[in-house]
């Protein structure tokens, strides 16, 4: 039941993402948003893996982001990384056709070595979109939580508001991050992105998206501009 709910939740978002008219050519060039004339759609992963580089691991942080430079306007929509979904190009795994959503980023690594495609396993996650949604990806990023960690401190910190209490399965009477105001480091943001609530575990997802407005406004402000090198 819980997978129909996801997937109806999903086609819902997904329909307002392409009933939306792609951006026609722009004029002039009269700002610092210029950009392509259509609509970009950008895929960012998190994944699993502390190591320093991207062998393995799964996408258990799944978002795309709908960049629309004609009329200055960014959507976003996070995927629960435990869709039931078909995946493309892996058949060889004893026959496998579909899977976790999350497991589509793992088949696609360099260490799995199933996908023929680019990309590696963003390529086959992007897709796995493609085959399900009809979502054609142009771009994407990937970021395992080593990266995400380090990013985050390189910014200074971000600030976050959580507006409900944050539980995990080994505490789940105690809330490891009761509702207000927060200045995450880089460990402290990966720990909130990360806990599962034992009693909601969507409302990760929701975490995801109050991390990427936290990292959105740190990069722009101007305490950031010096660090830009770093």
């Amino acid at each position: 039941m819980k997978r129909i709910t996801y997937a109806l939740l999903i086609a819902s978002v997904l329909l307002s993402f392409s009933a939306v008219t792609p951006a026609k050519a722009m004029g002039n060039n009269d700002g610092i948003c210029n950009g392509p004339e259509g609509v970009v759609y950008i895929l960012v992963i998190g994944t699993d893996t502390r190591s320093v580089g991207y062998l393995y691991g799964l996408g258990d942080s799944t978002m795309v982001l709908r960049v629309d430079f004609q009329n200055q306007e960014v959507s976003v929509i996070g995927f629960p990384r435990d869709l039931w979904v078909e995946i493309p190009d892996v058949t060889e795994d004893n026959g496998r056709t579909h899977g976790k959503l999350n497991q589509a980023y793992f088949f696609g690594t360099e260490g799995m070595g199933y996908y023929s495609g680019e990309g590696y396993g963003a390529g086959l996650m992007a897709e796995t979109m493609r085959v399900n949604w009809g979502l054609e990806i142009d771009h994407h990023i990937v970021l395992n939580m080593r990266t995400f960690r380090d990013v985050v401190d390189a910014l200074g910190g971000i600030e976050v508001y959580n507006p409900a209490p944050v539980y995990s399965f080994h505490e789940p009477n105690q809330p490891k991050f009761p509702v207000g105001g927060y200045f995450f480091g880089g460990q402290e943001a990966l720990m909130y992105a990360r806990y599962r609530d034992p009693y909601n575990s969507v409302d990760r997802v929701d975490r995801h998206a109050i991390i990427m407005k936290g990292l959105f406004k740190q990069v722009f402000s101007l305490s950031t501009i010096p660090k830009i090198p770093e």
